[in-house]
């Protein structure tokens, strides 16, 4: 596992040549605390081996108070999240996909938690494709959130706004886009499709989606 406690920069030589595993029950593959903030990896596949059913799961990829990059990586088999952002932490991923997890694709929650995603793929997650609560703010542009086990992408951090631009959310097991708990979303450009429950679901009290030129159908 990489456990990251200073700045570093690592690169692989490309997803399925350069692999990092470690098992569920143990730990994450990547953590990056707060002292290595500004940590950038690239260019690997990380994966986590084993099964983890306890209440409590490690994510594949942990970003804890830190600033992190992750650049053309896959992060598949995780028993909890994918690639979770707690405690005030940023990530930042380009070209990453995130594939088949036991809970979240990407998941961020905590007061001033963030991610910012583009060129990115949440698939095949057994919850939801990309997850913001509890404080979290994401901003997801060119990506897609497909096969999700539930809602490909769940917005509800009260106060705090979220942006999806020229996403394809589609063919998750419930609605494309949830929108609640009085968060503030702005969806441009989006394609919303054959998600089984419906396409962008709105609800609560001061909760706010500014929407401009999005394509929902099939839903």
């Amino acid at each position: 596992a990489l456990s990251l406690n200073v700045r570093v920069d690592i690169e692989g030589a490309g997803k399925g040549k350069s692999i990092v595993k470690y098992e569920a029950q143990k730990a994450s593959v990547l953590l990056s605390s707060r002292e290595a903030s500004g940590s950038r990896v690239a260019s690997l596949t990380l994966k986590q081996t084993g099964i983890s059913l306890a209440a409590e799961r490690y994510p594949v990829a942990l970003a804890d108070g830190a600033q992190l990059t992750l650049e053309d990586c896959l992060v598949e088999g995780g028993a909890g999240h994918g690639v979770a952002v707690i405690n005030g932490g940023s990530a930042q991923l380009r070209n990453v996909e995130v594939l088949k997890c036991g809970w979240d694709g990407l998941a961020v929650s905590g007061e001033g938690s963030a991610a910012d995603a583009v060129d990115c793929r949440f698939d095949s997650n057994f919850h939801h494709g990309i997850d913001a609560w509890g404080g979290g703010r994401v901003t997801i542009r060119s990506s897609r959130a497909t096969q999700n086990g539930l809602a490909g992408a769940v917005l509800m951090s009260r106060g705090i706004r979220s942006e999806l631009i020229q996403c394809t959310i589609d063919r998750n097991r419930e609605v494309g886009i949830s929108i609640s708990n009085g968060t503030t979303a702005v969806l441009r450009a989006n394609r919303v499709e054959e998600n089984l429950l419906g396409g962008v679901m709105v609800e609560g009290d001061g909760t706010t989606a500014g929407m401009e030129g999005n394509v929902a159908e099939r839903n």
